[in-house]
């Protein structure tokens, strides 16, 4: 999948929320979040003709998520994030990952707890982009004025990240991350 692909699913998400907020219904039961978060991912990149090679990082993470409430308990959301590795020799590539997320449940079990399963597509920078899948989950704890914060821990596997050729044939990227976020909800 290539960047422009993802670019294709951003329009389409952005017209799908331009479309749920046209009504004030949808405006009054749509809500916003921003993140940030910092973790560790542990990626392992597998070749057909060379050595594995690993692409373990700390990393710093952002996102952007939309979501319309099915009812007072639950919502179903989209989510763009971007997650950047610390550290990192940028000589085959970035290692950046890019993910759309269009499957998101959010549930809130009372107004402290709140958990997440999601899944999406995600593109990774390494000697060329590499696209796959991948899903999770996080928990979160909300906490201040209103309840507009919350401190969540989220794990992601991501899962057939490939791309064809490269040195040692064609590569394939699997594996986990595991991170602490903070998200300030709006529109709400």
């Amino acid at each position: 999948m290539a960047i422009i692909n993802l670019r294709a699913w951003l329009a389409s998400v952005v017209v799908s929320l331009m479309c749920m907020l046209s009504t004030s219904k949808g405006w009054a039961e749509s809500f916003y979040e921003v993140s940030l978060s910092t973790g560790e991912r542990q990626l392992d990149i597998f070749r057909k003709a060379a050595p594995d090679d690993v692409d373990d990082a700390a990393y710093v993470g952002a996102s952007i998520s939309a979501y319309r409430k099915v009812n007072e308990a639950s919502a179903w959301g989209a989510v763009l994030e971007v997650m950047t590795p610390l550290g990192r020799d940028h000589d085959i590539g970035s290692g950046r990952i890019v993910g759309l997320r269009p499957v998101n449940y959010l549930f809130q079990w009372n107004p402290r707890l709140a958990t997440e399963l999601f899944m999406g597509a995600a593109q990774y920078d390494w000697i060329k982009h590499a696209a796959g899948y991948y899903l999770g989950a996080n928990a979160r704890i909300h906490f201040g004025d209103k309840q507009r914060y919350a401190l969540g821990l989220e794990y992601k596997y991501f899962q057939d990240l490939a791309h064809d050729g490269g040195p040692g044939g064609d590569q394939i990227i699997d594996g986990p991350a595991l991170g602490l976020q903070l998200n300030y909800r709006f529109g709400q």
